[in-house]
């Protein structure tokens, strides 16, 4: 970024664009009020194919989908209950 003297930029990778940001001031524009433009998956064959038409949440193109499914992964599966639920286990995998 320093060569190019510039605090961002737009790099085509394959049929994406990468936006690198060396400015905090723009960083937080991009993340805190252009979210939902920035945060949104490209939609690809391979993609669709390997999660079954989408049913994971990491590759969920955002939308109403996305946001449900997020619900859900925070209130029962990265809760408080689960995490204590499931710390023997994980415990016991960590000290093998």
């Amino acid at each position: 970024m320093e060569e190019l003297n510039t605090d961002i930029a737009c790099i085509p990778l394959a049929n994406t664009h990468v936006i690198p940001v060396t400015s905090p001031r723009i960083a937080r524009e991009i993340l805190k009020k252009q979210d939902s433009i920035f945060a949104t998956r490209p939609l690809a064959m391979g993609t669709e194919y390997c999660s079954r038409g989408y049913l994971t949440i990491a590759v969920e193109p955002q939308g109403e989908q996305w946001k449900k499914m997020r619900r859900v992964v925070a209130s029962h599966v990265t809760s408080q209950k689960s995490f204590k639920w499931t710390l023997e286990k994980r415990t016991e995998e960590a000290d093998n």
